[in-house]
């Protein structure tokens, strides 16, 4: 009658040896599997992260081309053929700058900021909404009425509020935009007769931030 106790229990303990022999290989053959999709996802994160970066350095390249009357630097946050629309008719990103360089020779100086950003990035696609600040420094001149002067030399100043909708792509291993539409929120305007000084900073390559790097 012990006989077959004494099989069942050799049996259960071979059972539970051979588990626990067993457990390493079978633990490896889950992890080895499960490996390549954890690689795969962080991999993919780590495109995302870096594609973001990349996005948020061509917005704010497009602050430094302007402000800076940096031609080359604007152009090349679109792609060639990319397009711009500010209202009005659409043209071409190339367009837009040559036109907005022509318009900002005439102001004394202006400054941009890229603020709150929103990035999505679906593989080599991505699309953005920044709000944006604009500040531009207009000259005033002197006017007057029947001899007397109503206002002196001056400076105007506008402050503008608006958001970039863009879509972006990656070309040949570069961010760049394929379109982008500018919206203008509201804008204020402040003279400022008789208030003519302005800062250190200057609209080409001899502002002092070019000797600290050539960006």
């Amino acid at each position: 009658m012990q006989v077959p106790y004494l099989r069942r229990v050799v049996a259960f303990i071979a059972i539970f040896v051979l588990g626990l022999l067993a457990r390493p290989y079978v633990t490896g053959v889950a992890s080895a599997q499960q490996r390549p999709a954890n690689e795969a996802d962080s991999r993919k994160a780590m495109e995302v992260v870096l594609a973001k970066e990349q996005i948020r350095d061509q917005i704010y390249n497009y602050c430094r081309g302007l402000d800076r009357m940096d031609k080359a630097l604007a152009l090349q946050v679109w792609h060639p053929g990319g397009t711009a629309d500010y209202g009005g008719a659409v043209t071409t990103g190339a367009e837009f700058v040559e036109r907005a360089f022509k318009l900002h020779a005439s102001i004394l100086s202006h400054a941009h900021q890229m603020t709150d950003s929103i990035i999505q990035v679906d593989g080599d696609k991505a699309v953005s909404e920044t709000y944006a600040n604009s500040s531009l420094v207009y000259p005033l001149d002197e006017q007057t009425v029947q001899g007397v002067v109503v206002r002196s030399k001056g400076i105007s100043v506008s402050l503008i509020r608006g958001r970039y909708a863009d879509r972006w792509s990656k070309r040949d291993g570069r961010w760049a935009l394929d379109h982008r539409v500018y919206v203008e929120d509201f804008r204020t305007v402040q003279e400022l007769p008789g208030v003519t000084r302005l800062g250190r900073g200057r609209r080409d390559k001899t502002d002092p931030s070019y000797a600290v790097y050539p960006f």
